[in-house]
Formats: structure tokens, sequence, C-alpha cells
């Protein structure tokens, strides 16, 4: 599974997403969420899934469970979070 974390309108998410079964992408911004979602992409296997969520709070997602996730990008925000937050939500995702 592919994890996007701070999509925005989620163009890295659908630039990776055919080359994962599941794709997830999610902003803490529900304005970008909803430009992603009418944008919409496929993964290999699935539709794209976009979710409102900041990067600090990955855990509260139910379709990201601990140990489900190959890949985690932050394209272009990785500035905006709080890395005394985000460690134990993104790396207890990887498998």
């Amino acid at each position: 599974m592919l994890l996007d974390v701070g999509c925005g309108t989620g163009k890295a998410t659908r630039d990776l997403a055919a080359f994962f079964d599941a794709a997830n992408g999610c902003d803490e911004s529900i304005d970008m969420i909803n430009v992603a979602r009418e944008v919409g992409g496929m993964a290999a296997s699935e539709p794209i899934r976009y979710h409102v969520a900041a990067a600090e709070k990955l855990d509260s997602l139910n379709a990201v469970s601990p140990g489900s996730v190959d890949l985690i990008t932050a394209a272009m925000a990785a500035q905006w979070f709080d890395e005394s937050a985000i460690s134990y939500p993104l790396y207890s995702t990887f498998q």
C-alpha cells in the first residue's frame, strides 16, 4: 500500500498509485481532499482513497493499519509536520 501524507490535491498520489494494489492520500485540508476526490485516480487494484487527516493523526485512520504500508511519501508537505508528534504514527504503519 502507498500512503501519501499531506497529499494536497493528490498529484503525487496519482503518479505513484499504479505501482501499488492500494493507495491512500491524506491531508488536513478538506478543500484539498475535495479536489483530490474530484480528480480521483486508480491504484493497481482499486480507486485511490483520500482522507481528511493530519499527518500527526494517522493512527486514527481506519484505512491504514499497523504494518500495512509499503511506501510513505510526503512529496511537498514534510516541512509542515510536527516532527515530535509524527514519528510513531508513521513508523507503525510500515510492513
